[in-house]
């Protein structure tokens, strides 16, 4: 791994978190009830683009709400689809 793609893969790590701060800050709960830090290696191992493919992770059952209603989200991220630029900065 180069340094670049060390910086890239941190700077995805933070917006991840910077994603999870924004979704529990408007679901007014703590950034853990989203997803702890110890998901965040897999999440960025597998970057599911699918809630069948995030459902089938450690800690995201199919019916629980890391699914339900973070699921899209999450999904959208690793899809490209989330502008971290207009998320507020939560941690």
């Amino acid at each position: 791994m180069s340094v670049n793609d060390n910086s890239a893969e941190n700077i995805e790590r933070e917006n991840l978190i910077k994603l999870r701060g924004s979704l529990a800050y408007k679901s007014q709960c703590q950034p853990y009830i989203i997803f702890p830090d110890s998901a965040i290696p897999e999440l960025l191992k597998v970057r599911p683009k699918s809630v069948s493919i995030l459902s089938g992770m450690k800690g995201f059952p199919a019916n629980g709400d890391r699914v339900t209603k973070w699921g899209k989200a999450i999904c959208d991220f690793f899809a490209g689809k989330v502008d971290i630029s207009r998320m507020n900065s939560f941690k």
